[in-house]
């Protein structure tokens, strides 16, 4: 059946976040009526994915994590709970998962989402995030992980050393992006707060002047 859009959009992705969180209890109304930013996603990613590898191994415990990130969110001014960067993430991973196994299912037009790089810079590596057997349009089985030959021959070092390097780079590009739109982020919250000084300040200046003549 062919898809009216090959594109995953933020609404896409908050419509299944609002499907899963349909009957979470929050602990206030802002928290409740939270919409996520492109930049306060970046910045979940940017945490999440800082801890990940440790959270995965059982270093540190999933509560402690999540706890952890909202800490850092609401000091960035993202007023969200431990359970909604939880629910948040999870919702990423699945669109994400849809995405990839639909672009790898033949015959299907290719899907896109300006998160999936950044998804998969720290999820392409994880084996249960793909499936083992694709079934293509023709009813016939396309792919197989554990079958199917690599381009290169597995006593090929240089192929799988530029495999690598290729990973890599890409994952040091996603963070580097993740990077900069932090820095703008906080860029922009250092302006808006002069702005709202000198404004301040401004009123004050006017109120003295008319106090001043009373």
């Amino acid at each position: 059946m062919q898809e009216n859009s090959n594109d995953f959009t933020e609404e896409t992705c908050d419509d299944m976040n609002t499907f899963s969180q349909g009957n979470e209890d929050f602990s206030t109304e802002n928290k409740e009526n939270f919409r996520w930013s492109h930049e306060a996603i970046m910045l979940l990613l940017e945490e999440y994915r800082s801890r990940e590898s440790s959270m995965s191994s059982g270093k540190i415990s999933q509560k402690k994590v999540w706890n952890e990130i909202a800490a850092i969110m609401n000091s960035k001014g993202y007023d969200v709970s431990s359970r909604q960067c939880m629910t948040r993430i999870n919702t990423m991973k699945r669109t994400y998962k849809t995405i990839k196994d639909h672009n790898l299912r033949s015959g299907n037009n290719k899907r896109t989402w300006k998160y999936y790089d950044a998804m998969e810079s720290f999820l392409g590596k994880k084996r249960y995030m793909s499936p083992l057997t694709l079934i293509s349009s023709t009813g016939k089985s396309s792919f197989e992980r554990s079958k199917s030959p690599s381009p290169c021959s597995s006593s090929s070092s240089t192929c799988q050393s530029d495999s690598k390097v290729s990973r890599k780079r890409k994952a040091a590009d996603v963070m580097e992006k993740i990077t900069e739109n932090r820095r703008m982020t906080e860029e922009g919250k250092d302006r808006r707060h002069k702005e709202r000084m000198e404004m301040q300040k401004k009123f004050m200046e006017k109120l003295d002047k008319i106090l001043d003549k009373l």
